[in-house]
């Protein structure tokens, strides 16, 4: 009866492992940004890369293991620059300069974000987002409360804005990307297969920009 069983459990696995899929990445917050660029422009985020370029790294993570994960980064802290979006615009149309006072609360932001692919998955807990399965212990990532979140500044300020002029207030930053392959076995039999991508805040700004029209 238990050969039966083992039997089942391995024809289950086997079954599990040919029918994976490398859907196109999704997930992470940042891909919403309006504009983000490498500062090595032969990077690109992981929903560019074709099915063929990922698979070229399978052969990294493809040595059968009794339990648990292989892992490989084939990108590590690469930085990039982002504008997450305009947050206000101007135009002032009249003959006569206006002045503006703006003030801007407190806000809580996620200072990491994933994006994965294949069976990967990202689970959300309240405002901290996690990759599931033990891939994060796996990759050892910390999930502290000073890691993953920060505060935007308090501030305010007077500005004019002469005629014909457009005043754009932009959130701006800096960061760095981490991409990688993983796959998980059971009973040496791969379970989950696909690629994982982390993105990280390293400073972020607010960015005010006036221009003529």
């Amino acid at each position: 009866m238990r050969k039966i069983i083992f039997l089942l459990i391995v024809v289950m696995m086997i079954s599990i492992s040919t029918s994976f899929t490398t859907a196109k990445a999704s997930g992470g917050d940042y891909m919403s940004y309006t504009d983000l660029y490498f500062e090595d422009y032969h990077n690109k985020l992981l929903y560019q890369y074709s099915d063929e370029e990922l698979d070229q790294y399978d052969d990294k993570i493809s040595g059968k293991k009794f339990m648990g994960w292989n892992a490989y980064y084939f990108m590590k802290h690469q930085k990039v620059f982002y504008t997450e979006g305009i947050k206000f615009m101007y135009k002032n149309t009249g003959s006569t300069a206006a002045t503006y006072k703006f003030e801007f609360k407190e806000e809580k932001i996620t200072k990491r974000s994933f994006s994965v692919t294949g069976s990967l998955d990202v689970s959300v807990k309240g405002e901290i987002k996690k990759l599931k399965a033990g891939l994060d212990t796996k990759l050892k990532i910390d999930y502290s409360e000073t890691s993953t979140k920060t505060t935007r500044t308090t501030w305010s300020t007077n500005t004019q804005v002469d005629p014909g002029t457009t005043l754009k207030i932009s959130i701006k930053g800096e960061g760095y990307v981490d991409q990688g392959v993983a796959s998980k076995y059971f009973f040496w039999v791969r379970t989950k297969k696909g690629a994982f991508e982390i993105f990280n805040i390293a400073t972020e700004y607010y960015c005010m920009e006036k221009v003529k029209v």
